[in-house]
């Protein structure tokens, strides 16, 4: 089948065009923020996406996220906010307020003589059970069935890259398109913020490279760290999955769809690779790897050496 034009392949030449030839056309650049280059891939990756799914949770092919055609994000729509604090609500009246509401039931047999007890026990509890056990145990199961049936229809996509086409697409909440470019067409830029309480943060960002689009594709928040070290090796691990000369990122989550990518399947057979190595493990054997990496990535650059995009020839690709 043959490539499509988009798609990225880091070793052929990828021809773009230097910015500042085309300034003219643009109101202004998006230039803010450390630019992180293009590089040579490798198989790294910050440790938190590495253990986003442990062997005992990804021993089906359930990782649908992400599979060897395209990296997703999505995020709830609003009503999901709604639905979930109903549940929490509900949850919470039918396994606190009521037994509470029993336990006080119960203190009648101690201030009562035991007829009228009774009588103010069985009226306690069936108010209880009227106005609290049957509608919020109702509201409880309706929102957990919502929950296991319709899940899927309360998250909207944010954006895709895929390896497949190339494409890295942004959409809005109504999952219509705000725009789609090439992969190679986007800078890697690390932002900082500064919360509330003083702290620094960081974060990366695709940053289309020709337009001024107010709206990044912000991948950074694929992880949870603020070290610009750890967002340096996620830039890696979504250059290496675009790459369509390279396999995929060796990482548990993507480990079942591996023998679906031509290119990472032939890697696979060059080198032996067991097609069931992350899944094969025990939880507390991955744990047990994974931290042998963190302690190897203090010694290893988070980026390979930079490639140059703007290349029209192949001699020109490591010529930086």
């Amino acid at each position: 089948m043959a490539k499509e034009s988009s798609v990225f392949d880091s070793s052929q030449p990828l021809k773009q065009v230097h910015p500042e030839t085309r300034r003219n056309r643009f109101s202004r650049l998006n230039t803010s923020g450390e630019k992180f280059e293009y590089t040579e891939t490798r198989d790294d990756a910050p440790i938190n996406l590495i253990e986003r799914l442990k062997p005992s949770e990804i021993k089906g092919d359930d990782a649908n996220y992400w599979n060897e055609k395209s990296i997703s994000n999505s995020d709830f729509i609003n009503i999901y906010q709604i639905v979930y604090y109903i549940y929490l609500f509900s949850k919470g009246a039918v396994l606190v307020f009521f037994p509470i509401g029993f336990l006080i039931s119960l203190g009648s047999f101690f201030v009562h003589p035991f007829d009228d007890a009774v009588e103010v026990f069985v009226h306690l509890n069936t108010m209880g059970i009227t106005y609290c056990l049957i509608p919020f145990g109702s509201g409880w199961g309706l929102t957990l069935l919502l929950f296991h049936y319709l899940a899927h229809k309360m998250v909207r996509k944010k954006y895709t890259l895929s390896r497949q086409t190339g494409m890295v697409t942004l959409y809005d909440n109504d999952e219509d398109v705000i725009y789609s470019h090439p992969f190679v067409e986007f800078d890697c830029r690390l932002f900082s913020s500064t919360n509330q309480y003083g702290h620094l943060s960081f974060g990366i960002a695709l940053v289309h490279r020709y337009n001024d689009y107010s709206q990044h594709i912000t991948i950074g928040e694929m992880i949870g760290s603020t070290h610009p070290d750890d967002h340096k090796r996620l830039w890696n691990v979504i250059q290496q999955y675009m790459d369509v000369s390279q396999p995929l990122p060796d990482l548990p989550i993507l480990e079942a769809f591996r023998s679906k990518d031509p290119t990472t399947t032939a890697y696979d057979k060059e080198i032996g690779r067991d097609p069931n190595y992350w899944r094969s493990m025990s939880d507390k054997e991955f744990d047990q790897v994974v931290a042998q990496m963190a302690e190897n990535q203090k010694h290893i650059p988070p980026l390979g050496k930079p490639i140059n995009i703007y290349a029209q020839t192949p001699e020109e690709i490591h010529a930086i």
